[in-house]
């Protein structure tokens, strides 16, 4: 299917026309995850999108493949956030859920009933249920792209015929855990809404919202397999609750340039919320601030400079001005 909001209920119908012989509550189960799946596949991997149902007495598995490399994580916003439920659901409803890379892109896939049998190794002995860890699946499915990250660091080669770019430490020091996730609920609703306009309007491509929608997924293209120590930490932090994280990275140094053109748009994209025309909220001076800091110290680290932590930098020092003076 294209990468398009419309392949969304197309993709339930599909499904639920293949599952016409089970019970209607399953059905309905089954039509509701697969829309999420397919919902986050269509708006984040802006690629074509194909699902497989597979199904057999008392089982039924549902996969959503895409061409995008990032695989979904479970995220931790705030009970007012407008996104970033869909995953939750698929884990409290699915009996088991989980996501695999493949040649091109990813696979995302949950089961209802009984496991299918003929499952891939790697997926047997990572499967998520309802009871497991929804880490599991995403530590081991990546590990050869953390192979494929230090073959780079070594000055060496990926897959046979290809090279990697040199990575650069960097570090995103003291981070505050609540106010970043606060941030990213934002920004992903943003993102979400720049798409539904460019939908319904496919001459705003040229627009703020069709030009940062197409550096959002040359950042995921590009960057988003460099990432993945950094996430696992992330995610730990958010689980145990802590205040502050440090974030250690290894980055090509072209990522520099894509984080400054990528503030830039988002100072036109906080502009346009400003101005009233959407529904997502423009950012806090907070969001605003912390945002700036990442992607500041992101491109400047990818120059050589030293990672400054968000406490002494000068962000969160306008705003412990704006503080005490208010």
């Amino acid at each position: 299917m294209p990468p398009v909001l419309d392949s969304v209920p197309a993709a339930r119908r599909w499904v639920d026309n293949h599952l016409r012989p089970v019970a209607d509550d399953i059905r309905r189960t089954v039509g509701l995850l697969t829309s999420e799946l397919v919902t986050n596949a269509v708006l984040h991997a802006a690629s074509p999108v194909t699902v497989t149902v597979h199904r057999e007495t008392g089982a039924i598995r549902v996969e959503v493949a895409d061409e995008s490399s990032q695989l979904p994580t479970l995220k931790s916003y705030g009970e007012d956030a407008a996104t970033g439920r869909g995953l939750h659901l698929v884990s409290a409803l699915a009996d088991s859920w989980g996501s695999r890379l493949k040649e091109e892109g990813k696979v995302v896939w949950f089961e209802l009933g009984d496991r299918l049998p003929g499952r891939p190794a790697t997926e047997e002995a990572t499967a998520v249920t309802e009871t497991g860890d929804a880490d599991a699946v995403t530590d081991r499915v990546t590990d050869a792209k953390v192979d494929a990250t230090a073959d780079a660091d070594a000055g060496g080669a990926g897959e046979p015929g290809t090279s990697l770019p040199p990575l650069l430490p960097m570090a995103l020091l003291g981070a505050p855990v609540a106010l970043l996730l606060a941030t990213q609920a934002l920004y992903e609703e943003l993102f979400r809404e720049f798409r539904l306009f460019v939908e319904r309007d496919p001459g705003a491509a040229d627009s703020i919202h069709g030009r940062l929608l197409d550096l959002v997924e040359q950042l995921g293209t590009r960057f988003g397999g460099f990432t993945t120590g950094a996430d696992e930490d992330w995610r730990r932090a958010v689980d145990a609750g802590q205040d502050t994280v440090d974030l250690h990275y290894r980055l090509p140094a072209e990522v520099g340039t894509f984080c400054v053109s990528y503030d830039a748009l988002l100072d036109e994209a906080d502009a346009f919320c400003r101005a009233g025309a959407l529904m997502t909220l423009a950012a806090s001076e907070e969001t605003r601030c912390l945002r700036k800091w990442v992607l500041e110290e992101i491109a400047l680290q990818s120059s050589g400079a030293s990672p400054t932590p968000w406490a002494r930098s000068t962000w969160a020092q306008r705003l412990a001005t704006q503080a005490s003076a208010d």
